[in-house]
């Protein structure tokens, strides 16, 4: 999967999960989604199981600041997944 393709796949999953009346193309990928309370605390706990569902990823709430924007999410993918 190509990195646009996973902050695509990001954006739909935060439009869905947190955000449904704001459409994917509409969520910049530098948003701070948690400083703009789109996630909040009990939020990051979904972020992590769509992670290991979708992606594989293995993160936990110490990865708090990599959940902060699709940017920071797409980062963590593919830090974790070998894919630089």
């Amino acid at each position: 999967m190509s990195d646009t393709d996973h902050r695509w796949s990001i954006r739909e999953f935060i439009s869905q999960e947190f955000a449904p009346d704001v459409p994917p193309d509409d969520i910049d990928d530098d948003h701070d989604l948690l400083g703009g309370a789109v996630i909040d605390s009990l939020g990051v706990y979904v972020v992590i199981a769509w992670l290991k569902e979708n992606h594989g990823v293995e993160a936990d709430e110490g990865d708090y600041d990599s959940f902060r924007s699709v940017q920071s999410i797409d980062d963590l993918i593919r830090e974790r997944s070998g894919k630089d």
